[in-house]
């Protein structure tokens, strides 16, 4: 019973210092991408404009590969936007 709760409490431990290095890690990118912003807006707003573009470009091709491999139902898809449109 003992060493359950301690092998309990270790996994809780373990959980813990993952989450607190991925914040930490999340935490030290985020300074450096606003300097990027604030360098390209120094550089020129139709290049900072141009960044944003690519950056959607690429969401928007990679949601659109992630559907052509999830291989939907075409007709479950059309169903599914004919209910959220008719609220």
């Amino acid at each position: 019973m003992a060493f359950k709760k301690l092998l309990e409490e270790a996994n809780v431990l373990v959980e813990q210092c993952i989450l607190f290095k991925i914040k930490h890690l999340t935490f030290m990118w985020l300074p450096c991408s606003s300097f990027i912003f604030l360098f390209l807006e120094n550089y020129g707003v139709r290049k900072l404009e141009a960044f944003f573009a690519v950056l959607i470009a690429i969401m928007a091709l990679s949601f659109a590969w992630m559907f052509g491999e999830a291989k939907p139902d075409g007709v479950d898809v059309l169903v599914g936007k004919q209910f959220i449109s008719s609220i």
